[in-house]
């Protein structure tokens, strides 16, 4: 083998290493974010699920603050008619006192 052939073959030996390494190199980055974009969409999986678990738990507390709204207003309701009850009493005990 001559020089210039050696000089080639070392020369083509050490391109192609680094063609390689490149190639390694483009892999393993390739790899690196395959695997980022996976963790990113299990992580979006899980933040839509989490996502609708919230929506359907405020529906829920919508649902129940509204019945609460309800009965308070119920109660209120009665509270007043009983104080007007009980106030109209009081009057007529009053007025029976002074006759």
């Amino acid at each position: 083998m001559s020089a210039t052939n050696s000089n080639i073959i070392v020369w083509g030996t050490a391109t192609e290493r680094t063609v390689e390494a490149l190639t390694t190199s483009r892999r393993v980055e390739a790899l690196r974010q395959r695997d980022e974009v996976e963790k990113l969409r299990k992580r979006y999986s899980e933040v839509t699920g989490l996502a609708a678990r919230l929506i359907e738990q405020c529906r829920c507390l919508r649902s129940d603050n509204d019945d609460l709204r309800g009965s308070a207003e119920i109660w209120i309701r009665m509270y007043e008619r009983q104080l007007e009850r009980a106030n109209a009493l009081d009057r007529q005990v009053r007025e029976g006192a002074r006759d």
